[in-house]
């Protein structure tokens, strides 16, 4: 999905939805992946920042809808 919010960290969009499991941008200038992991020790999370236009890829254990502020 291209993020269509404002920047915004993501333990505020998708931390409080207990179906999101991992979110992932690919980071091109390090090619690797930056990650954010709902729940999970801040050290395992290395994508701070959802930024306006961007694409992530966002996975679920199920269906679940997230607010974009």
């Amino acid at each position: 999905m291209a993020w269509p919010g404002g920047n915004v960290p993501p333990a505020q969009v998708f931390g409080p939805n207990s179906n999101v499991a991992v979110v992932y941008e690919w980071d091109p200038s390090t090619g690797s992946w930056r990650r954010y992991l709902p729940g999970m020790p801040g050290y395992l999370n290395t994508l701070t920042q959802l930024r306006t236009g961007a694409a992530y890829w966002v996975i679920a254990r199920g269906q679940a809808q997230i607010a974009i502020p």
